[in-house]
């Protein structure tokens, strides 16, 4: 890109004035200050296509405008679909991937390329290699998927996978770490056939370690002692004893059921 002819304003020397000449934001370099229009601090920037632009202090430091308008426009262009598949599944995914890297006016942009997560070159301008790497999506319940959340989209950090792998591997999912083995609420729920919910409200109640995934069935299960069958809770009523703890000691701790129901039961 040539200077243009006209001159630059001259930058105010005053401490809290901020020269980005010389500067780069993106794709953009700052070439010179073209002084203040309305409330703004406007420059000339060049871009990497060649084009001239005038963008606003503003704009430049807060990453809103990282371009002359091309990046968009690469973005959207008919000009990469000559690969015939401009309308599959695979094609909107790596798309919109790129969407939320690269253009910081997607409202997503801020959870994704705001906080430095990148599009691989491999992949940035080829559907292509982003097909052969993928391949095609296994189901309509699987979407890509980054196995480190703060990771970028490369082959080796990439996967199809379903809703529930998604969400274990959401920087928001709870992990417990019980006796060495750290998983999310979700699998530790389904290993041990307990309802996501009953663990949250157990962690809610302070229990740690083992007991936040002791087995259910309080109400339900039954044990016979000296002729008489009843649940947790029926022995609870007769004995004294808090069901729980009765649960405890024969789930956990393996004492017989004379030895559950006769230590700390209530004299009649």
């Amino acid at each position: 890109m040539t200077r243009p002819s006209h001159q630059y304003a001259q930058i105010p020397k005053h401490g809290l004035f901020c020269n980005l000449t010389g500067m780069e934001f993106g794709r953009l370099k700052v070439i010179g200050y073209l002084g203040r229009i309305g409330a703004n601090n406007c420059w000339e920037c060049s871009c990497v296509c060649g084009a001239a632009c005038m963008v606003s202090g503003g704009n430049l430091n807060s990453g809103h405008t990282q371009s002359c308008g091309c990046l968009h426009k690469e973005l959207t262009s008919n000009s990469v679909k000559t690969h015939g598949k401009a309308k599959t599944t695979e094609y909107h995914v790596w798309s919109r991937m790129k969407r939320r890297c690269l253009d910081e006016k997607n409202n997503r942009y801020p959870r994704y390329g705001g906080r430095g997560i990148i599009v691989c070159d491999r992949w940035l301008n080829s559907f292509e290699n982003f097909l052969v790497d993928m391949g095609v999506r296994p189901s309509k319940s699987h979407s890509i998927d980054r196995i480190n959340n703060d990771g970028n989209y490369e082959p080796s950090n990439c996967r199809w996978a379903d809703d529930k792998t998604q969400a274990n591997n959401t920087s928001r999912t709870i992990k417990l770490n019980i006796s060495g083995v750290t998983k999310p609420i979700t699998a530790w729920a389904e290993e041990c056939n307990l309802d996501r919910s009953v663990i949250v409200a157990r962690l809610a109640n302070g229990d740690v370690g083992e007991d936040l995934i002791r087995p259910s069935g309080l109400r339900t299960n039954k044990i016979t002692f000296n002729g008489i069958t009843d649940t947790y809770l029926g022995w609870s009523k007769r004995t004294g004893i808090k069901s729980e703890t009765i649960s405890q000691r024969i789930r956990r701790d393996k004492w017989s059921i004379e030895k559950t129901l006769t230590k700390g039961a209530a004299q009649c």
